[in-house]
């Protein structure tokens, strides 16, 4: 119990098990650590401004808001292409939800993607999907090759 790490694994293994076992509760508390850290940020920013970096040995050496801002012109053309940007990001994002919202069928079905063995022992290939490549599946093109089970003991 002595190393770091040992220490550092069990610590993680009762969160995890606390927050299975309690997820309401750890719930409240991952957000209560959320607005922690988010007000130390802040009072931490609001405790230094106008510096952004402080220097240790001279203090009009330090870098300011005001020294590390970018020129007007260049601040006034990078709000003009974040707009739009964002209109762009939420357009898309709208999109996104609307075409995939609704609930998922994890149901698959039973010859989906499942190989056979024949009782001559060649590997058969799973029947095509319907409604793929035309009704007679003619132009589906299988790139697994078929392989008897001799062979694939040769190759183990």
């Amino acid at each position: 119990m002595d190393s770091a790490l040992t220490v550092h694994r069990l610590t993680f293994a009762f969160t995890s098990m606390y927050h299975y076992l309690f997820p309401q509760l750890t719930m409240g508390i991952v957000k209560g650590s959320f607005l922690f850290l988010g007000g130390l940020l802040a009072s931490t920013a609001f405790g230094l401004y106008p510096h952004v970096l402080p220097a240790n040995t001279d203090p009009a050496r330090g870098l300011t808001v005001f020294d590390s801002a970018a020129a007007g012109h260049g601040l006034t053309v990078a709000l003009w292409w974040w707009i739009p940007g964002m209109l762009l990001v939420l357009g898309y994002f709208d999109v996104l939800y609307r075409n995939l919202a609704g609930k998922v069928d994890a149901t698959v079905p039973a010859d989906a993607g499942r190989s056979a063995v024949s009782t001559s022992g060649t590997l058969l290939q799973p029947a095509p999907l319907p409604g793929r490549l035309g009704a007679d599946h003619s132009s589906r093109i299988s790139c697994a090759p078929k392989i008897s089970l001799p062979e694939i003991e040769e190759l183990e």
